[in-house]
């Protein structure tokens, strides 16, 4: 069975973005003295956790929502406009939301977790795209 890159990348989005987002949200509401917190102190941030895991599920979620035609991705910014702004969107409401109920878990909300999400959602994106622009050359490369 012979691959694409592409279509690698759009299984390999399908498949972990849902379990990215199911981690996030687990790690961020459990409680802060939990053995989840050693991530945080591994990092020696928590903003840095905040913006390396929405930074992956923005990633995950821009390989998940590509477009694959015959030739590869479509990969230009102006054709991948809308998933940019719907993947934006989603990571900065998932990490609105959470925000808005970890008190309920015993954490608090923080505005600058929202702004690490939101930062790490946007980087995830241009990783995303790097990355498709990447996998569309190789299987053009391929297929010559």
């Amino acid at each position: 069975m012979n691959i694409s890159v592409s279509r690698a990348l759009l299984l390999v989005g399908r498949i972990l973005s849902p379990l990215i987002l199911l981690v996030l949200v687990i790690f961020s509401l459990a409680p802060s003295d939990s053995d989840v917190s050693l991530i945080s102190s591994w990092l020696r941030s928590d903003k840095l956790a905040h913006l390396l895991g929405y930074a992956a599920l923005g990633c995950n979620l821009m390989w998940a929502l590509a477009r694959v035609v015959p030739g590869g991705f479509v990969v230009s910014c102006k054709a991948n406009g809308k998933r940019m702004a719907l993947v934006l969107l989603v990571t900065v409401l998932v990490g609105g939301v959470v925000e808005m109920i970890q008190p309920r878990y015993g954490r608090s909300a923080e505005l600058l977790d929202l702004a690490a999400d939101g930062i790490g959602g946007m980087l995830g994106i241009i990783f995303g795209l790097i990355s498709l622009q990447w996998a569309a050359g190789r299987d053009q490369g391929r297929s010559s």
